[in-house]
């Protein structure tokens, strides 16, 4: 078994894709927002480490988060959310 993190990501796990599409969504709002992951951490009270999870779909988080992440990078959460939607909802067809 390799050692190290990378074998964790070739376990698929139920919600993976979702995972790795809000990660993304949250790294694209805070690099518009010009803000680093440890700035946007501080600003909801987390290391720095936990955004990077979620960030890289490591890290599931709870929807409180999410919002407090998305307004502490200056987005609207259910803009942000109700693009989510439509991209899952394509993959689904």
């Amino acid at each position: 078994m390799p050692s190290g993190g990378n074998h964790r990501r070739n376990r698929r796990s139920p919600h993976q894709l979702e995972r790795e599409e809000l990660g993304l969504l949250i790294k694209l709002l805070r690099v518009k927002a010009g803000l680093s992951q440890q700035v946007l951490a501080n600003r909801v009270g987390r290391e720095h480490s936990y955004l990077s999870r979620i960030e890289s779909a490591d890290q599931i988080i709870d929807v409180i988060d999410l919002v407090m992440l998305i307004r502490a990078a200056g987005g609207n959460p259910r803009k942000l959310l109700n693009h989510l939607m439509d991209e899952l909802e394509k993959e689904e067809t």
